[in-house]
């Protein structure tokens, strides 16, 4: 009786635990991932009106009475309030790109391990199918066997390869299952992964779209954001080259026992830009950009040689899919007619039906996994291309 109550208790504790598990699509996850790492940033900043405000009290020879208070504003330009906004903002924004990057990243290794488990599926769909021909080779090739004895060989080699085939489906059925528990886990929360497929028929013709595409080398705005940061550092360095009245200050000398002592004065000073101009600072600014320049220019060539390769690797793929395409159709055609012809004139073995549409099956293997090849080099495209930055619009399809 315990044993029958803990037995019990152990299956209503597993399907609590299964059911605490929330379902969601993939379309779903990569949404939530993208909410819980791309909060916007909404943080402005300006420079104040005033630099520096000084105060000061001196007293003349010790003489308490005899004090001299004097008030000083560094006043800020509307030029340097300009520019220093535009520079917090692209420091800001480098700080947005950063956390994209990881994002992206972080989507990108999800596209892919999601474009892998849809694989395993249609191949373990294929080999089952093929499973079961090789069961009905194994029924037909035992009954031979015991008329003729040289057909143990030929059952001896289908059931190998029915245990081979079985034993792959079960490996692949056990890779899948972890690929979909680990993009679950990509998501913070107990989440089991609805499993779907892809639309491979758009994938394949999204390749051969970029391969008519790919012309120059892509650059991305974060690239593209230091060389606008060192922009908006020069332009802020000429503002506060560029201005004229360095400060005001407003002084009084009192009190005395001669009233005629007792003054206020007013006192500014100005820059002359052309005289003042921190010229060291701009030379900085623009050697480092000139730097940035060049780092730009080797990235170019960076992304052009690797779109390149990716776009040379994709049309290969697709010369040896309708190669083989087009070699397996005749084949299928040939034997067909064969089959046709020997069925007209005689009763045919059945093995030789079954080993056509094992031949088939093999054949939409060998398709499927030049398919996967390309779709993956496509997703090298999407990856050097940063076509995640807008987020993925669908990653599931019904078959």
């Amino acid at each position: 009786m315990k044993i029958h109550f803990f037995i019990s208790l152990v299956f209503a504790l597993g399907c609590f635990s299964v059911n605490g598990q929330q379902e969601i699509s993939i379309d779903d996850l990569v949404a939530k991932i993208y909410e819980q790492n791309t909060a916007s940033t909404t943080d402005t900043y300006k420079l104040p009106w005033l630099e520096e405000v000084n105060v000061r009290s001196e007293t003349r020879d010790w003489k308490l009475r005899e004090q001299r208070y004097s008030l000083r504003l560094s006043p800020v330009s509307l030029g340097e309030r300009r520019a220093s906004a535009k520079l917090y903002n692209s420091w800001q924004q480098e700080l947005v790109y950063l956390k994209l990057d990881k994002v992206y990243d972080q989507v990108s290794d999800i596209h892919e391990e999601w474009v892998s488990q849809d694989f395993l599926s249609r191949q373990i769909e294929l080999d089952q199918q093929i499973e079961a021909l090789l069961f009905d080779v194994e029924k037909v090739t035992t009954k031979q066997s015991l008329i003729d004895a040289d057909k143990l060989s030929l059952l001896l080699t289908v059931r190998s390869r029915i245990a081979k085939l079985n034993n792959s489906i079960a490996l692949k059925q056990k890779r899948r299952k972890d690929k979909l528990q680990l993009i679950s886990q990509q998501l913070e929360g107990d989440y089991r992964l609805l499993a779907d497929s892809i639309d491979l028929v758009g994938y394949i013709q999204s390749a051969k779209e970029m391969t008519l595409t790919i012309d120059r080398a892509y650059i991305s705005e974060g690239d593209l954001l230091e060389t606008q940061i060192l922009n908006n550092e020069m332009e802020l360095e000429k503002a506060e080259n560029n201005r004229v009245l360095d400060f005001v200050s407003l002084q009084y000398r009192g009190p005395h026992d001669n009233e005629l002592e007792e003054r206020v004065s007013l006192g500014m000073s100005f820059n002359l830009p052309f005289f003042n101009g921190n010229k060291f600072s701009l030379a900085k600014i623009k050697v480092e950009q000139e730097i940035e320049q060049y780092k730009l220019d080797i990235r170019k060539q960076e992304s052009l040689a690797e779109l390149t390769e990716i776009r040379e690797s994709i049309l290969s793929n697709l010369y040896e899919y309708e190669s083989y395409k087009k070699l397996y159709t005749d084949i299928e055609t040939e034997n067909l007619q064969l089959i046709s012809n020997m069925s007209e004139q005689s009763i045919i073995n059945p093995i030789i039906k079954l080993n056509h549409r094992i031949q088939v099956l093999d054949n939409e293997l060998s398709l499927l996994n030049i398919q996967e090849s390309i779709v993956k080099k496509y997703l090298e495209y999407l990856k050097a291309t940063d076509k995640y930055t807008l987020g993925i619009g669908s990653l599931s399809t019904i078959k």
